[in-house]
């Protein structure tokens, strides 16, 4: 799981960004040393940016780029060894991310195509039932468009992100003040140049003969039923703080049924 987010950087940062994604396209054995003379900095200045960005270390970061081979798993196992995998590598920090992004919008836009689509109205039903916001999924790019507001997040589904382009959505996005996140299950580094902040799911690939619409969306349901989890962990929590106060208040005399 890969959380690339483009705006942590500086202006300086997202420069040194773009010239070792162009470079490392050209030559994929980049080293550090070199890749600090190319940008006129230390070694150290590029681990920090790298970190920053999403990636735990240079040779992640390079090979995301130059080979993504390099990154991902090398092997295609069933995909109930696949899950397993993702399972026992699963990496909470995604989820937090996701729940942080929420915390921060009232209005918050899905958007997916094909089966990703119907995880998101899945998605969004347990969201109405445990949250406040306006949550709105959709599979109509024009309808997307006209939902797009100042300060509302667009959150984009795709398992493999080569289904149909979604530059003009993220654009017209952009365009309107919103924020964007999008969430892909497979990692395919061709969208790095395109998306300021996407959340890689996985490190490995579903049977290259499906088609996109023919693979499974396991890993979307069980990221989906986590962040759910969690936001309903936090609001028990918050619940079960505030009938203590409230019970410790009244000095024992007020009832706190309510708060069971």
């Amino acid at each position: 799981m890969l959380d690339v987010n483009t705006d942590r950087l500086n202006a300086l940062e997202r420069k040194v960004h773009r010239k070792l994604r162009e470079s490392a396209e050209k030559n994929a054995q980049l080293r550090i040393g070199e890749a600090a003379v190319l940008c006129a900095c230390s070694p150290s200045k590029i681990s920090k940016m790298v970190r920053k960005l999403g990636f735990a270390t240079y040779k992640q970061y390079i090979g995301s780029f130059s080979n993504p081979q390099e990154h991902v798993s090398k092997s295609l196992p069933p995909e109930l060894a696949r899950l397993s995998d993702f399972i026992a590598q699963f990496d909470e920090r995604l989820v937090n991310e996701m729940i942080s992004l929420f915390n921060k919008h009232f209005t918050i836009i899905f958007f997916g195509y094909g089966p990703s689509f119907y995880c998101l109205q899945y998605f969004t039903y347990k969201l109405r039932i445990i949250t406040t916001k306006n949550i709105i999924a959709t599979n109509d790019e024009l309808t997307a468009k006209r939902l797009l507001r100042k300060g509302a997040l667009l959150v984009i589904f795709s398992t493999t992100g080569r289904f149909k382009s979604f530059a003009d959505l993220n654009q017209e996005a952009k365009r309107k003040g919103c924020e964007v996140l999008l969430v892909l299950e497979e990692y395919n580094r061709e969208l790095l140049a395109e998306f300021s902040h996407i959340l890689f799911l996985t490190d490995s690939f579903q049977n290259e003969s499906l088609k996109p619409y023919e693979k499974s969306r396991a890993v979307f349901f069980i990221f989906i039923e986590e962040v759910v989890r969690k936001i309903l962990e936090a609001q028990n929590t918050l619940r079960g703080a505030f009938c203590s106060r409230l019970e410790y208040s009244a000095m024992g005399s007020r009832s706190t049924t309510d708060c069971n």
